[in-house]
């Protein structure tokens, strides 16, 4: 049943079979440090997208940075303002440090800076409507910070949650998909650029079986979103796989971190997992695995989509370790190792 339902959503357009394919290979030549080759790759993509996501172009940047490209950086970076990036964000991050020696730089601050304000004045109405649906959201969960997701929330919070995503899901099929050209780009503490677009906490907070015709609805038009290339398919794949239940956490292969070792679930066998992330787009566990190690052992200046959760690790709670480890294959036993 479950793969039926992915099927029925997993129908993946030519040109972004093209694109997330090429991003995929430019992300696996980052984690062998092969930087030329990363930017072949990001171009190859580029090349038939002219609103490439925002990370992409971020990652693309850092590579060309390290190849000794400036101008392709300050190129690439520029695009970040009409994706409502702020100039601090490379004005503090460490990543580019050799812009700002640059002597280009000046100049990059002042068309920065105009491309920013065409942002805000152009996408002011979808901006105001996101930042007032966040904020609400944000004030009805406070309050229930610290609830376990798998436990039933209280009907008023399910039910504000659940709201909020229909006026959101609504608002898109009345007016198209909310990309990153009208609603910016997930930045956190500041200089950490996050690939989940800014809408996903509303998805994130409702419970997934509270209103099912609501499901298809969102997931059609986050369909749409990876067709048009304005949604990474692995944000795709986590917001379905919420939408089934939160018992199938596991379902789609991710692997998790307990400790220093990193192990993966028992729940899907190897095979049928990479049949659920090729359809779309996605790469192969042995290729994504690549991702998540690196993340762990070179955390900073890259920014990559991997989902491996940290597991406690309680010496006190033997019981709840011999659970998990019954359920799941140790992989590494120690990934700060290379």
């Amino acid at each position: 049943m479950l793969f039926l339902i992915f099927l029925q959503f997993a129908q993946l357009s030519a040109p972004a079979c093209h694109y997330f394919t090429s991003i995929n290979q430019a992300e696996l030549s980052i984690t062998d440090h092969k930087y030329s080759n990363a930017l072949q790759y990001y171009n190859a993509a580029f090349a038939k997208q002219p609103t490439p996501m925002g990370q992409d172009l971020y990652n693309a940047a850092i590579c060309a940075m390290r190849a000794g490209n400036n101008a392709q950086a300050f190129a690439w970076c520029l695009q970040l303002a009409e994706k409502g990036v702020p100039l601090t964000f490379f004005e503090q991050k460490a990543s580019f440090a050799s812009l700002r020696r640059d002597t280009r730089w000046t100049a990059f601050v002042t068309d920065y800076r105009s491309k920013a304000r065409t942002f805000r004045q152009r996408n002011q109405d979808a901006l105001t409507f996101l930042e007032g649906l966040l904020a609400a959201s944000s004030q009805a969960n406070d309050f229930n910070r610290g609830h376990d997701p798998r436990e039933p929330m209280p009907n008023r919070l399910s039910w504000v949650n659940d709201s909020l995503a229909q006026v959101l899901t609504t608002y898109m099929q009345q007016r198209g998909y909310l990309s990153e050209e009208q609603i910016g780009i997930s930045i956190e503490q500041d200089t950490l650029l996050k690939g989940y677009p800014r809408f996903a906490p509303i998805f994130y907070r409702r419970h997934p079986l509270v209103n099912p015709a609501l499901n298809a609805a969102y997931l059609q038009l986050l369909q749409t979103g990876i067709n048009q290339i304005k949604l990474k398919p692995d944000f795709y794949l986590d917001l379905m796989r919420r939408t089934i239940s939160y018992k199938e956490e596991n379902i789609l292969g991710y692997y998790s971190r307990y400790g220093n070792s990193l192990y993966c679930t028992t729940a899907i066998a190897e095979p049928e997992a990479d049949a659920y992330r090729i359809a779309l787009g996605q790469s192969k566990l042995k290729d994504y695995l690549k991702i998540v190690l690196f993340t762990f052992r070179h955390p900073g200046d890259f920014s990559f989509n991997q989902f491996a959760t940290q597991q406690k690790s309680s010496r006190a709670d033997k019981q709840e370790e011999a659970i998990y480890k019954s359920n799941h294959k140790l992989i590494i036993k120690d990934i700060t190792q290379d």
